[in-house]
Order: C-alpha cells, then structure tokens, then sequence
C-alpha cells in the first residue's frame, strides 16, 4: 500500500480542491502527506508578444521560498491537527512539472495527488498542461481531480 501522498500545491483554490481527496486516501491508508509547491527561480515577463525569462537574485529566491513555506505551514497545520503525518517541501525549478517529478522521487512517494484544470485547444497549446506532463512523465499512481465548477481557475 502507498506510505506516501505527493501533493503539489499554487497558492489558489482550485489547486487546493485535491486536499479533500489526498487527505482521505492518506486516512485510509494511513499514508503521510507530502506538501509541494515550486518556486521558479525565474520571472517570465511579457511585452506585447514577446516573453522575457529574468533571472530572480538570491534575496528575491529567498523571500519567495520564505512565503511557499508559509504556504505550505499554514495548509500543513489543519491536516496535523486532524491526526495526518504531513511534510513539506519547496521545490526550485523553472519547470513545474520536472520540479514535481524530481520532488516526488526524492520523497519516495508511491502516489501523486494533484488537480487538473482541463484546459482545451488554444488555451491548452499556449499555456501547456502541467499534469499532463507529470502525468507522462511517471509510473507512479496518479490522483487527479477537476476543481468544481464553482471553484475560479
């Protein structure tokens, strides 16, 4: 049986929908939890049609590690509170989908646990799918779930 649930996470509400679903298989199991969000070391900024890929320096690095971990903490301590063993993890990659790869190697998590917002056509080619790419990229169990309809992505 799975020991470990791999859970990345963005700061919005539909990401988090997927903590309802991760916190009951790690119930049942009694699996731990590992919370994930990536920091991308790099800003992406657009002028008309053109993207620029800017270097973050250190103390930028640092001041948005210090806020995922936030993140994550304050979304940790509610699961503990409820009987849950939950870690956390920042990740630092430009890439979110190789981040979470890598993360849930080194975690050693048999499951990844992550929500899917089901982008379509252009929407889908332009900005790519982060779970599809994880998805492909693993043999590791997937948990998937589509936020609500009245969840805002």
């Amino acid at each position: 049986l799975p020991r470990r649930i791999f859970v990345p996470l963005e700061r919005s509400e539909a990401s988090a929908s997927i903590l309802p679903h991760a916190e009951l298989l790690a119930t049942e199991l009694g699996a731990e939890l590992i919370l994930a969000t990536v920091i991308a070391p790099i800003e992406v900024r657009a002028a008309a049609l053109v993207q620029m890929h800017v270097p973050l320096d250190d103390a930028m690095i640092a001041t948005r590690q210090a806020a995922a971990a936030r993140f994550l903490a304050d979304v940790a301590e509610p699961l503990r509170a409820r009987g849950l063993r939950v870690q956390t993890t920042v990740l630092l990659h430009h890439q979110a989908a190789t981040a979470i790869l890598q993360g849930a190697e080194r975690a050693d998590a048999e499951v990844i646990a992550m929500t899917t917002h089901a982008r379509r056509g252009l929407r889908r080619m332009v900005l790519g799918s982060t779970t599809d790419k994880v998805t492909r990229g693993t043999s590791r169990t997937m948990l998937l779930s589509r936020p609500s309809e009245d969840v805002v992505v």
